[in-house]
This record gives C-alpha cells, sequence and structure tokens, in this order.
C-alpha cells in the first residue's frame, strides 16, 4: 500500500509502469527468464477540508476501494491498473451476495440441466446433446451462467456445479435407458479447476459408474483454453480419461490460441469449433479454406467436428455442402431446454431446422 501524490492518471501510469520495470529487471527474475505480472488498485483521497490525516477507519476504506479496483482487473496477459468506481464496490457487494447463497441454492435442486441438441446436418438426426446449468432462482428467475459461473470460478465452486449437472445427466440417462427409450450421448462442462486436482478421471468415473450407465454415453467437455494452459498435463488426463472409456471433446476450439498441431496429440472424439469459425467463414474464401482445412484433417484424425452457433439456413447448407459428417449446434434447430422439452425432441429423433429450410 502506498501513498502518493495525485497528479492524475497518466502520472500515476508512469509511476506504475516504473516499478513495472524496476521488479522486472532483478537479476534473480531475469537469470530465470521470469516476468512479473503486477495488478494495481488506485483510489483518490478527497480531503475537503484540507487535512492531510486519516483515521483507521478512512484507511481501512480506501484499502477496501483500491482492492475492489485490482479485483477488477482479472486476469491478464501484462501488467495493468485500473482506477476505483464506485460500482466497482457495488459489484463486489452483489457478487458476494450471489455466492453466499449458491450453497443452498445448491441443496434446493436449484441448479438445473438445460439440454441443446446436436443434430447430424445430412439427416437432422439428435445425435449428441450438451448440458448447460442453469439457475432457476424462486427471487431472480433463470440464471444464466454468465451471472454465476465467473463468481464460481473464483472460489471453487464451480467444481461441485459440474459435478451436480454430470448426477443429472447421468440420472436422465439411467431413467431412459431403463425405460427402452432412446439415449445419445450427453456432453458436461467441466472447469480447468478440475485438470488442477488430482483423482479427477477417476471421481468422475465413479460418478457415472454410481448410476450404472455405460461409460461411452458420457462426454467430457474441456474448454481450449483450459488445454492450452497446461498442455502436457491435459494430454496425460485425456489419456487417463480415454482409458476409462470415456469421450473427449476440446470446446471453442479456434477462440484462443492452440493450433492444429496440438490435435496429433490429443486423444479426443469431439473437436467443437468456435462460432467465429462460421462466421469468418462467410465472409472470405480464405477463411472458408481455414475451416475447410481444420474439417478435413480433424476427419483424417478420425475425430467428429461439432460447428456451433449454427442460426441460418444458409449456414446449415455451407457446412453441409462442405461436410454431410458435421454436426451442428446452435439456436437454427434449438436453444438449450428443460429436460422434459429435451425428452420430447430426442423421442423424435429427427428435429427440423426451425425457419424451415428447403431441401
Amino acid at each position: 500500500m502506498v501513498l502518493v501524490q495525485w497528479n492524475g492518471w497518466e502520472d500515476f501510469l508512469e509511476q506504475f509502469a516504473e516499478l513495472d520495470r524496476r521488479f522486472n529487471n532483478l537479476d534473480v527474475l531475469r537469470s530465470h527468464s521470469h516476468r512479473l505480472l503486477l495488478h494495481a488498485g488506485a483510489c483518490i483521497v478527497e480531503r475537503p477540508d484540507g487535512s492531510r490525516r486519516l483515521d483507521a477507519q478512512a484507511l481501512a476504506e480506501l484499502m477496501d476501494c483500491t482492492r475492489y479496483a485490482r479485483d477488477s482487473v482479472g486476469e491478464t496477459s501484462a501488467s495493468e491498473a485500473a482506477l476505483y468506481t464506485a460500482d466497482m464496490k457495488d459489484r463486489d457487494v452483489a457478487e458476494r451476495a450471489v455466492v453466499a447463497l449458491a450453497r443452498t441454492a445448491l441443496e434446493q435442486g436449484e441448479f438445473t440441466a438445460y439440454y441443446q441438441p446436436k443434430v447430424e446436418l445430412a439427416t437432422n438426426r439428435i445425435v449428441g446433446l450438451e448440458a448447460l446449468v442453469r439457475w432457476e432462482s424462486p427471487q431472480r428467475g433463470i440464471v444464466q451462467p454468465n451471472d454465476f459461473i465467473p463468481l464460481f470460478e473464483k472460489n471453487g465452486f464451480v467444481t461441485e456445479i459440474d459435478l451436480h449437472v454430470l448426477r443429472q445427466a447421468c440420472t436422465r440417462l439411467e431413467e431412459r435407458l431403463a425405460q427402452g427409450l432412446p439415449v445419445v450421448p450427453i456432453a458436461c462442462n467441466f472447469s480447468r479447476l478440475h485438470l488442477q486436482r488430482d483423482g479427477f478421471p477417476e471421481r468422475v468415473r465413479a460418478i457415472v459408474d454410481e448410476y450404472a450407465v455405460p461409460v461411452d454415453l458420457i462426454e467430457l467437455e474441456l474448454t481450449e483454453n483450459i488445454v492450452m494452459e497446461d498442455l502436457e498435463r491435459a494430454k496425460a488426463i485425456c489419456r487417463q480419461l480415454k482409458d476409462l472409456g470415456f469421450r473427449i471433446s476440446i470446446d471453442d476450439f479456434g477462440s484462443g490460441y492452440s493450433s492444429l498441431g496440438t490435435l496429433q496429440d490429443l486423444t479426443i472424439d469431439v473437436l467443437k469449433l468456435d462460432r467465429t469459425f462460421l462466421m469468418s467463414s462467410e465472409s472470405g474464401e480464405r477463411s472458408r479454406a481455414i475451416l475447410e482445412g481444420v474439417v478435413g484433417i480433424a476427419e483424417k484424425l478420425h475425430v467428429t467436428i461439432v460447428v456451433e452457433g449454427v442460426e441460418t439456413c444458409e449456414q446449415a447448407a455451407m457446412l453441409l455442402q462442405l461436410d454431410d459428417g458435421v454436426i451442428a449446434q446452435g439456436y437454427l434447430y434449438s436453444r438449450p431446454v428443460p429436460r422434459a422439452e429435451s425428452d420430447r425432441q430426442l423421442d423424435g429423433a429427427v428435429l427440423e431446422p426451425h425457419e424451415g429450410c428447403a431441401e
């Protein structure tokens, strides 16, 4: 904590940059090719009465404000500073309230799985589902994942949510199999926090075994960014999961920094292309050529391609022309829906596009 004369934001950033340079020029860091990322929060002390004194309460409030500002920086790839604004405290208080309600909400069954179908373009058959969590709050209605998952990532509670959704998917498969109803693989998302913990593969296998569900009906979905954070560990865990019989999917491929070269080392079954692949391929021949290349390589590696964000008949037609083995997932066919509606979709087997695309 440092008190400095305030001469404006630009002056503060210059001081911060100098501090960053001094830290990262330390011999101990340079000799090991390490770099420190500095995160700073700044708060302007207003003293309208001209007093230069800060009592204990004022100092504590100041420290809170600088912490709010610092925490607002989030994950970055470079040193960064932020200036406190009143809405930062309001947001922090609101986030803490959400986190405080989470465990009770989980115990009361407020977190539930919605399902979005994956559709084979050539036949319009449902060939898979993705389980996506929703928070059905009595006070706030349906809360979307973006409003709570990032908070639960911070405190680790997201791991319990992930496993809760896995159990719901297993329950659904168990009940439909017992009734002789058709089933398809269900993909469940898992946070990076799971990969950082030993025993993750064995834990998810134990849950699936608890419901006596065939393990190849569960697809474990990991995002591209998770894999690239620690590629060697991701490779090892993917091998363990495959040895246990799971299907492995890499989500959001193309949204980060991975390359096709990484695919040869990952024992995966499904590659989900980020919607940016689809959108860019509509705007130029070069982008479409890249999409064709990705699909072609995945096919040679015997990896199924799922394209997310399919919303129009034109997009579906372009993908079908590209490769009739491509799987589509998007609003053209269905939004994520509660289990009862998803069961009706699955019982019908074929899901026609909403916009009534021409044959």
